[in-house]
């Protein structure tokens, strides 16, 4: 299911969240493609924060409703915060495992080794690139074969990698493609500045192992909410539908 013609419109958002923050949700949302949140396909900011609007419009009804009817306070305070706490995670891990997708799957470490070993034996730039656009798999190298594709369109090289590399969402990715600029100037000690990164790479790939190891896992986290607030949510309305179905014989 898609949200057709969303009634926020960009220009509302951007007054309301600023431009800054609008434009690094928009290059996310570009980034990763879609977000599927509860069955719902999402493809741009407007239908986004349209999708939340209308989420929160229900919520507060929900409220409203079991106020009036003199609900548990308890379980409608949880039910509000267990809903948001699902719709935030539903919109920031897909984004999250697209961001870390590039070293927890070794893909970017092994594209920077075939960079530096192509650099090593003196095959230009566009020469690995292609290489590794025909080798590669992965998020890293569809990127990479994305790069060759605007560089046979006839964009300069540069150009073409550092549109990538902001697409990528990675910090790496584009301090790569910053360091491989240098080529226009020199080619010496290239390889070298890709191996340092390529060492800052790797610490960063162990923090994030660390990190992971002391978190609760989210595919046992989620389960667990879901399991305690679907009875929650039927608690919380059952007793309004029976209270209206009883104004309606009224």
């Amino acid at each position: 299911m898609k949200i057709k013609n969303p009634f926020l419109k960009d220009k509302i958002i951007k007054k309301v969240i600023k431009e800054d923050k609008f434009d690094k949700i928009n290059r996310e949302m570009h980034a990763i493609g879609k977000l599927d949140i509860f069955g719902i396909e999402i493809t741009s900011v407007s239908e986004l924060f349209s999708f939340i609007a209308i989420v929160w419009g229900i919520l507060s009804i929900i409220l409203l409703l079991a106020l009036l009817n003199k609900s548990n306070l308890k379980a409608l305070i949880i039910l509000l915060i267990g809903t948001n706490i699902l719709l935030y995670a539903k919109i920031k891990d897909p984004i999250d495992k697209y961001k870390e997708s590039f070293l927890k799957d070794n893909e970017l470490p092994a594209v920077l080794e075939t960079l530096i070993q192509g650099l090593q034996i003196g095959m230009p730039v566009y020469s690995i690139l292609l290489y590794i656009s025909n080798n590669k798999k992965g998020n890293t190298a569809d990127l990479i074969n994305l790069c060759v594709t605007k560089v046979n369109s006839g964009m300069d090289i540069n150009k073409a990698l550092r549109e990538v590399a902001e697409k990528s969402l990675n910090d790496y990715f584009l301090r790569m493609a910053l360091i491989i600029e240098k080529t226009d100037r020199s080619v010496m000690n290239l390889d070298k500045q890709l191996e340092y990164l390529q060492q800052d790479m790797e610490e960063e790939r162990i923090n994030i192992k660390t990190e992971h190891a002391d978190k609760l896992d989210n595919a046992l986290f989620f389960p667990m909410l879901i399991g305690y607030f679907i009875p929650l949510i039927i608690m919380i309305l059952v007793p309004l539908l029976r209270q209206m179905t009883k104004l309606q014989g009224m």
